[in-house]
């Protein structure tokens, strides 16, 4: 099968050959055009890639310092419990094997142990984590009342 050119005259087969040479010009700007679209698209895809690829390696540095803090946190909070504990146990102790004296202030006569104040367990907070406790002139931890004196 042959592509022959069916024209009546010469002229008739050069003006036709210019319109498929304007066509094929024409057809290879456009893949030339999309060619270079197509780059460009490419380029600003690999660079959404490497800025997606940052944003994933800052997050993954944020998740790690966040557990790191969290397991600090944990850690702090079992070590303050431990003390809290501790101290329980010493001032209990404290509280069997200290000798009594007897004092007289505006409240009255009464026995009081012999060592003096211990202020220590406000280093640590309230083990009970509310203000419904307060700590009394000897460092003993005791219910708040629940009236207010004038």
């Amino acid at each position: 099968m042959t592509n022959r050119l069916r024209v009546k005259s010469m002229a008739d087969a050069i003006k036709q050959l210019k319109a498929w040479k304007a066509e094929s010009e024409k057809l290879v700007r456009e893949k030339l055009d999309l060619e270079t679209s197509c780059d460009q698209l490419k380029d600003n895809f690999l660079k959404e890639q490497d800025a997606k690829n940052a944003l994933r390696r800052q997050f993954d540095e944020v998740k790690s310092n966040f557990a790191d803090l969290k397991k600090k946190l944990h850690d702090s909070e079992l070590e303050v419990s431990r003390l809290n504990g501790f101290m329980q146990r010493v001032r209990e102790e404290d509280a069997v094997n200290d000798p009594l004296v007897e004092i007289e202030d505006q409240n009255g006569k009464r026995q009081v142990s012999k060592r003096f104040p211990s202020n220590s367990m406000q280093y640590f907070g309230n083990a009970l984590g509310n203000d419904e406790y307060v700590r009394d002139e000897y460092g003993r931890q005791t219910k708040k009342p629940h009236w207010t004196s004038y």
